[in-house]
C-alpha cells in the first residue's frame, strides 16, 4: 500500500522533486557527481516520482539529455492507467527548472534518512500491535532486534575496511612508488616548507591565508611554476598528471601573465606589454615565447568563473579527476565561493564557510587529491600592534570550521619593523600541520616579478 504523501514534511517532498528535476534537466551534469544507477527506487516517497525515476532509467538519452516527448511516450507504456499517467504528467510539469542540481547528494541523503524513519516507524507500529506471551517472547524480541539492526545498517553502509585490506592498500601504494617513476604527490619545492609538510599529499585540505594584497595568489602561482615539469603532457601514463586552478578574482589571462613572469624571470609589466601591443626587446620576447611554449606543454587546467558555486566547483574537480591524475587544485579564494542555499535561509557567514571547508575536505579525501584553498584573514590581526600583528589560528575562527577541517594552515604576512626605513620581510608561517612540525619560513619576495625565493 502506497504511503500517504501528507505524512511527509514539505522538505522531503521538495528534495524528491529536486532529485527528479536534476536527473530530468541536468543529466550530464549530475552524472559527474553521482552514478544514477546507485540511486535506490525505494528512497522515493510518492508513486509518480517512483514511476518517473524508473522510466528515466530505461529511456534513451538524446545528445546527453532527456527528450520530454520520448519520456512522455515511455510513461504511457509504463503507467497502469490514465489516472496514474495524469499524476505523472502533472508531477513533471511541476518540477522546478532552476533546481540547484549540484545539491543532489544532499537531497538523496535527506530521502535516505526519511526512508529509515519510515521503516522504524512501521517497526514500532508492529511492536505496539503485537501481543507478547511467554511462548513467543524471546523469538519476537530477537526478530525485532534483527529487523532494527538491518534497518540501521542500511543507513550506515559498508564504509569501512579491515586491517588486512588496509595493509594491502598501503603495500600496493609502496610497490607502485618503488617500481615506477611516477610522482604520487607533488611538493612545494621550497625545501624549508617540504621539510615540514613532506608533500602536497592526496586527501589534504591546505589553507593559505593572508590579508588582501600580501601575495597569496602569487605564492600559489609559484607552486604551479615549481611543478610544471611534473605535469608535462605525453608522459606515457594512462592518466596524465595535472594541476587545476579556480580563480574567482582574476581572469585566465591575468593568471598566465603572472605565471609567465615567474617562469621567465621577467618583470610582470614586461610580460603585460605583449598583450598591450607595446614594443618588446628581442631577449624579452624570446623569454616570453619560451615560457608560453613550456606552459602549453603542461596539463594545467583553468576556471575563471567569478560567480561560481560550491556545487559547480565540486562537479568540475570531479570531471578533472576522471580525465587526469589530478595532483592538486588551487581555489582563489574560499570566501568568494557561492553557496546557493544561503539565499533561501538565514545562513550566516560562519555557517556558509563551514559548509565550504567541510565539502572541500571531503572532496579531497574522496578523490585522493590535494586541495589548496586561499583565504582572507579577518581584520583582527591588523588591529593588533607590533609582534601581535602576526596571524594566529584564531584569526580564522570567524570563517566557519576552516581551522578544524584543514590539514595544513599557512599564513603569509609581511614582517614590518617599526622603523620606516627597513624593507619588510615576507614570512610564511605554518600554523597548523596535522602530520608534522609547524614553524616559520622566510622568503625574499620580488613583487615586480612575482617571484618567491627562500631567504638565505
Amino acid at each position: 500500500m502506497e504511503t500517504n504523501v501528507f505524512e511527509f514534511d514539505r522538505e522531503s517532498l521538495e528534495a524528491e522533486k529536486g532529485i527528479i528535476a536534476s536527473i530530468f534537466y541536468y543529466f550530464s551534469e549530475i552524472s559527474e557527481i553521482i552514478d544514477i544507477d546507485s540511486i535506490l527506487l525505494d528512497n522515493f516517497i510518492t508513486l509518480p516520482a517512483k514511476r518517473i525515476f524508473n522510466t528515466l532509467r530505461t529511456t534513451k538519452l538524446v545528445n546527453g539529455s532527456y527528450d520530454p516527448i520520448i519520456v512522455l511516450d515511455s510513461l504511457k507504456s509504463s503507467c497502469l492507467n490514465e489516472q496514474e499517467l495524469n499524476d505523472c504528467t502533472n508531477y513533471l510539469e511541476s518540477l522546478p527548472r532552476n533546481i540547484q542540481y549540484f545539491s543532489i547528494l544532499k537531497y538523496l541523503n535527506l530521502l535516505q534518512e526519511q526512508k529509515v524513519k519510515r521503516k522504524l516507524d512501521n517497526l514500532s507500529r508492529r511492536i505496539l500491535r503485537t501481543s507478547l506471551n511467554s511462548e513467543n517472547f524471546n523469538d519476537q524480541i530477537s526478530t525485532w532486534k534483527n529487523t532494527f539492526e538491518k534497518i540501521i545498517s542500511q543507513n550506515i553502509g559498508a564504509n569501512y575496511i579491515d586491517s588486512q585490506e588496509a595493509i594491502n592498500n598501503f603495500q600496493k601504494q609502496a610497490n607502485e612508488a618503488a617500481s615506477t617513476s611516477r610522482v604520487n604527490f607533488l611538493k612545494t619545492n621550497y625545501s624549508e616548507i617540504d621539510r615540514r609538510i613532506k608533500a602536497l599529499s592526496g586527501g589534504q585540505l591546505v589553507i593559505v591565508a593572508s590579508r588582501p594584497g600580501v601575495g597569496k595568489t602569487t605564492f600559489s602561482i609559484n607552486l604551479i611554476c615549481n611543478n610544471l615539469r611534473n605535469i608535462e603532457k605525453g608522459n606515457g601514463s594512462s592518466k596524465e598528471p595535472a594541476i587545476g586552478i579556480f580563480s574567482l578574482e582574476m581572469t585566465n589571462s591575468s593568471l598566465l601573465e603572472k605565471l609567465i613572469a615567474i617562469d621567465s624571470g621577467l618583470a610582470l609589466n614586461e610580460v603585460q606589454k605583449k598583450l598591450e601591443g607595446a614594443p618588446l626587446g628581442a631577449v624579452e620576447r624570446a623569454l616570453i615565447d619560451e615560457s608560453q611554449d613550456k606552459i602549453s606543454r603542461c596539463n594545467l587546467l583553468f576556471s575563471d568563473e567569478s560567480n561560481i558555486t560550491l556545487g559547480k566547483i565540486t562537479a568540475i574537480i570531479k570531471t578533472w579527476a576522471k580525465a587526469y591524475d589530478l595532483k592538486f587544485v588551487i581555489i582563489d579564494y574560499l570566501q568568494l565561493i557561492n553557496v546557493p542555499e544561503e539565499r533561501n535561509s538565514n545562513m550566516n557567514q560562519y555557517q556558509k564557510i563551514g559548509i565550504i571547508s567541510r565539502t572541500l575536505k571531503i572532496l579531497s579525501m574522496e578523490l585522493n587529491t590535494c586541495i589548496i584553498s586561499l583565504a582572507q584573514l579577518n581584520r583582527k590581526s591588523e588591529e593588533r600592534k607590533g609582534s601581535d600583528k602576526v596571524p594566529i589560528l584564531s584569526d580564522l575562527r570567524e570563517s566557519g570550521s576552516i581551522e578544524q577541517d584543514a590539514d595544513i594552515v599557512m599564513f603569509i604576512y609581511e614582517d614590518k619593523k617599526e622603523d620606516e626605513g627597513s624593507f619588510p620581510k615576507t614570512i610564511l608561517k605554518i600554523a597548523k600541520n596535522r602530520h608534522g612540525p609547524t614553524g616559520n619560513v622566510e622568503f625574499q619576495f620580488d613583487k615586480s616579478k612575482g617571484l618567491y625565493k627562500l631567504a638565505n
